[in-house]
């Protein structure tokens, strides 16, 4: 394998460099290019939840996909305090109920991931 090889961007970074070029870009007005990169910007963050690089679909402006990305991520801050308390508790009860609530916000994440 040659250094070329391994600095090639492979799946979702692919496809949103891929997506980039100029010319898939609107050229009409500054601002509708300025547009299309903040929307390819978060589809590529959206990428590192669901695996893939996909445009927003025709139906859904990306400031709606840019808010259920911040839904997830407060959900996944949720998960990690309470992960953090779930490494201090001490009684067996609490603890497991510390997991069912984590995993009741995995679930959650896992619908919005779901969503299309």
């Amino acid at each position: 394998m040659s250094i070329d090889e391994c600095q090639r961007p492979a799946g979702a970074d692919a496809d949103f460099l891929a997506d980039l070029k100029i010319q898939r870009l609107p050229q009409t007005i500054f601002f509708a290019l300025y547009q299309a990169w903040i929307a390819r910007l978060v589809a590529y963050q959206c990428a590192q939840y669901t695996g893939k690089y996909r445009m927003t679909p025709a139906d859904m402006h990306w400031e709606v996909r840019r808010h259920l990305l911040d839904d997830c991520r407060r959900i996944e801050e949720n998960i990690a305090q309470l992960r953090r308390a779930l490494e201090t508790e001490t009684q067996f009860n609490r603890q497991v109920e510390l997991n069912m609530r984590i995993k009741k916000l995995w679930r959650k994440i896992a619908k919005v991931v779901a969503r299309p």
